[in-house]
């Protein structure tokens, strides 16, 4: 068992900590959230071209012409409002790419679980290696993520509070405001949950290889050990040394 395995692990345990604070803070802005590139908006910005004169005589071509300009116009036009108001068209597409968004974390969460088990299992350096590897680069990804989509979701709930009350569209803008917020929500305390079960099986699997080297060991020492960057090292070493070699390596394989 390498050191590094166990040294990843106390690093997840120490992202842990602070994911576990994640919705305390979903309703702060912080200045030191991971800034993450804007969203495609899925708009092409289409050219000016100069409108087309109207004819002096009022015919069908004529009206026509004014309504390719007053179409034109208006996709030209900003999406947000003056007042910092989304239009309708872009509130359902913020929502569209929110809801994207959540999807693709949920799928990182999976690949996260499936990542721990084989850090519970591997005792191959190089196959920890890679998995340590693979871990980190799914993790950073997910945080960008979250920081995107909890930005976002923010975003909308400053432009319903815009909106006159009077507004038709706030009732249904705040209902499916709300509904992405409890998503988003519903996810990081699945994220949450999957680091709490890695972290309670690595230090069970920790606690069964120190009992083997040292039967008589304390809680406290059970505990330097798992908050030391040496030890892990030294201590996988000693348990395939011990003369409960047999155990020692049914313990390191689990």
């Amino acid at each position: 068992m390498s050191g590094s395995r166990f040294t990843m692990s106390r690093d997840r345990l120490a992202e842990l900590r602070g994911a576990n604070s994640n919705e305390k803070r979903y309703d702060r802005l912080s200045d030191d959230d991971e800034p993450v590139p804007p969203m495609p908006t899925g708009r092409n910005d289409t050219g000016y071209h100069p409108p087309t004169p109207p004819s002096p005589a009022y015919n069908n071509t004529a009206r026509g012409d004014r309504y390719a300009e007053s179409k034109e116009q208006y996709e030209m036009s900003p999406r947000t409002q003056p007042d910092g108001v989304i239009s309708t068209d872009q509130f359902f597409q913020e929502v569209e790419e929110v809801k994207e968004l959540n999807k693709r974390i949920l799928d990182n969460i999976l690949l996260i679980e499936e990542l721990h088990g084989t850090a519970l299992t591997n005792i191959n350096d190089e196959q920890t290696e890679e998995n340590a590897y693979r871990l980190e680069k799914v993790v950073k990804q997910t945080t960008k993520l979250n920081n995107e989509c909890k930005n976002k979701i923010k975003a909308i709930e400053l432009s319903n509070a815009r909106m006159p009350a009077s507004s038709g569209d706030l009732p249904m803008r705040k209902t499916q405001h709300a509904a992405l917020k409890k998503k988003f929500i519903e996810t990081i305390q699945r994220y949450q949950d999957i680091e709490r079960t890695f972290q309670q099986k690595y230090r069970q699997r920790v606690e069964r290889q120190i009992k083997i080297v040292q039967p008589d060991a304390t809680p406290d020492e059970i505990e330097r050990v798992l908050d030391s960057d040496e030890p892990p090292q030294i201590f996988a070493q000693s348990l395939m040394q011990s003369n409960r070699s047999g155990q020692a390596k049914a313990v390191l394989s689990e």
